[in-house]
């Protein structure tokens, strides 16, 4: 029977476990079928190397490292060219010119912003050094201050492990990261050994349950932020809708809007992107979700377009700041088939199991997060 893991609290009791709907048939998203790469030995040799000669040193040592990825992972290398060719296009359809868009240079992104999301467990960069506009700091620490619980969401752009650091400066403010990295065991050993004191707190399910949502329910009842990505399905029954991404059509998960409607707390997105050699913050105060009970699946595709508008939005200030590694557009419809169901035009799932739209409590849409 799986569990609901977590780095810093024990697992969740056996009276949450019984609610488990078991192992899910149909086909897993390409990027939950990647083996591990991670050598925990080179993670060492790289940070003993920082700890003796310094950042720029250790650069030179990641430079060589994304040189060596680079050309020993074609299919990385045509991922990151898809991905490349499609920013441009979007970005000239706006009027606005990236200049040639390199993968070589995608690949040596991908390899520093591993580096530096270790810097940034070690403890070494942290949220006081990062840039922000329109007070996003002062305003992001703001509402951590306060007692209520939120629902956070990010995206495979940039560096989210930035949150670790806003743990250490905003009166310990607990953030529970919801994470499915089940098939990254060594980097999850690695980073729990870099710093042990961090405020946040890793929830690895290892498979999402209508105990998960109860799970979750709780920690944000506790006035907890929870940090969700909101860009990647994990299979064919992933809750999602379709929305127009970079010129094409893309389809984003619903999950993490329709538990912040279900436990009535405010969203905010959060993004830590490198724009012209330094971090940006980036913090957005979505609020509330609502949504009615006849077209709950048309509301809150409206939040996921928003949502979608506005990573577009960063992605044309920073394009190498993307870090999904495979066919975006693509990967929806290869789940499509697999799953062996219709999707309607607004999303997957409306009206299953018999039931009015809106009659959904958090286990149920625990089930499809």
């Amino acid at each position: 029977m799986s569990e609901i893991k977590t780095e810093n609290d024990a697992a969740v009791d056996s009276g949450h476990k019984e609610a488990e709907i078991g192992i899910r048939e149909t086909e897993e998203a390409s990027w939950r079928k990647e083996s591990e790469k991670t050598s925990v030995l080179g993670i060492k040799i790289v940070l003993k190397i920082y700890d003796i000669f310094g950042k720029r040193v250790s650069l030179i040592l990641v430079w060589f490292i994304s040189l060596w990825i680079w050309i020993f992972s074609p299919e990385l290398r045509k991922s990151s060219r898809i991905y490349l060719d499609r920013v441009s296009t979007f970005a000239a359809s706006r009027g606005i010119c990236l200049g040639r868009l390199s993968t070589r240079r995608h690949v040596y992104r991908v390899a520093e912003n591993f580096f530096e999301r270790l810097l940034t467990w070690k403890g070494v960069i942290t949220a006081e050094r990062l840039n922000s506009e329109n007070h996003d700091h002062e305003r992001m620490l703001a509402r951590a201050r306060e007692p209520d619980g939120a629902i956070l969401i990010g995206a495979h752009v940039g560096n989210s492990e930035m949150l670790r650091g806003m743990n250490s400066s905003c009166s310990r403010k607990k953030v529970s990261s919801f994470m499915y990295a089940r098939q990254f065991p060594r980097f999850m050993e690695c980073i729990r050994t870099l710093n042990a004191e961090s405020g946040l707190n890793i929830i690895m399910p290892e498979e999402i349950t209508p105990a998960t949502g109860i799970y979750l329910g709780e920690k944000l009842d506790a006035g907890e932020w929870i940090f969700i990505m909101g860009d990647r399905l994990l299979d064919g029954d992933t809750r999602s809708c379709e929305v127009e991404f970079l010129g094409r059509k893309a389809r984003f998960p619903l999950g993490p809007w329709l538990l912040a409607g279900i436990f009535k707390k405010p969203v905010y997105t959060v993004h830590a992107v490198k724009i012209n050699g330094a971090y940006q913050l980036f913090f957005r105060e979505v609020g509330e979700v609502r949504f009615s009970r006849k077209n709950r699946e048309q509301d809150l595709r409206s939040y996921v377009e928003s949502y979608a508008r506005f990573l577009e939005e960063l992605l044309l200030q920073a394009p190498y700041e993307w870090f999904n590694f495979f066919d975006f557009w693509e990967e929806y419809e290869t789940l499509e088939q697999s799953s062996g169901k219709k999707v309607s035009k607004h999303g997957r799932g409306s009206g299953e199991g018999g039931g009015k739209p809106g009659d959904e409590s958090a286990d149920a849409a625990t089930k499809r997060i």
